[in-house]
């Protein structure tokens, strides 16, 4: 239960320019780990105990992961593996990366977005990592214990990896440059990733990172402080659904705070969803 409230605690979080080398682990080309929060039996990490929630009208299962590292080719492979051993309960992807692959991690977020899986950020996403987090439906963040430390979200213009570019004349690397940049501004917008997100993002030096907090304060939204932390409003992409509208009306009053109830309804609705779609995908299947 203290994880459920933890999850859905207020979520506001970081953005000031910091250069790479003052920031990132040592670079490595291990892969990101998968790996669940909570184990079955304890000598299988792909294999989750599932969380129950207790509620009024009923109780919802669901799964918790967790991605450590670099991402890396290869990563969204072990991504599928892990829901696969799990399906469909996972419903939320914890998320503790410097960065990596951007085309992996477009891969990755698509599918996250698909699968309606919630993303959080309890410590860092920096780089190609923040394209993971867009892919959520229901992106949040956890408040840093501790102001010194820069914040969770970390934003620059991306980078590819030379291997996409590799055995090719200048004229053709410069058109898949073009057209990998045309994607990733595609993504964005599908994602509705927020545009002074976006603008950040091109704006920031590939060799610097810009560092992004979450508010629910609308005053707030779009506005850098003192320290040059930009603060926004993620838009969250479960209210777009009709399937979730329908199971999960919002509250007649209009606000945003959620009963105990509605975050019950929330996990069977996501579920439900998971659920129907999960066949329609092809990478999904064993």
């Amino acid at each position: 239960m203290k994880l459920l409230l933890g999850l859905f605690a207020s979520a506001i979080s970081c953005l000031t320019i910091y250069t790479i080398s003052s920031l990132l682990l040592p670079t490595n080309t291990h892969s990101a780990e998968f790996e669940c929060v909570d184990v079955a039996d304890g000598t299988n990490r792909l294999r989750c105990k599932p969380i129950v929630i207790h509620g009024p009208d009923g109780n919802a299962e669901y799964s918790v992961i967790r991605m450590n590292g670099r991402i890396v080719q290869g990563d969204y492979e072990r991504y599928l593996a892990i829901l696969r051993t799990n399906r469909p309960l996972v419903d939320m992807l914890i998320l503790d990366s410097e960065g990596g692959d951007v085309l992996e991690a477009l891969k990755i977020g698509r599918l996250t977005r698909r699968l309606v899986i919630s993303t959080s950020v309890p410590d860092r996403c920096w780089s190609a990592c923040v394209f993971i987090f867009a892919g959520s439906p229901s992106p949040l963040t956890l408040a840093r214990l501790n102001p010194e430390v820069p914040a969770e979200l970390g934003v620059h213009k991306p980078t590819f990896e030379d291997r996409y570019f590799a055995g090719l004349t200048l004229e053709d690397a410069e058109k898949l440059y073009q057209q990998l940049y045309a994607g990733i501004g595609s993504y964005l917008q599908e994602m509705r990733v927020p545009e002074e997100v976006t603008k950040l993002m091109w704006d920031t030096p590939s060799n610097k990172l810009a560092f992004v907090r979450l508010t629910e304060n609308r005053l707030w939204d779009g506005r850098f402080d003192e320290n040059g932390v930009l603060w926004v409003v993620w838009p969250s992409g479960l209210a777009d659904g009709e399937w979730y509208r329908r199971k999960c009306p919002p509250p007649a009053d209009g606000s945003n705070d959620m009963s105990f109830r509605e975050i019950v309804c929330q996990f069977s609705a996501r579920q439900g969803e998971r659920q129907r779609r999960w066949n329609s995908i092809v990478e999904l299947k064993e």
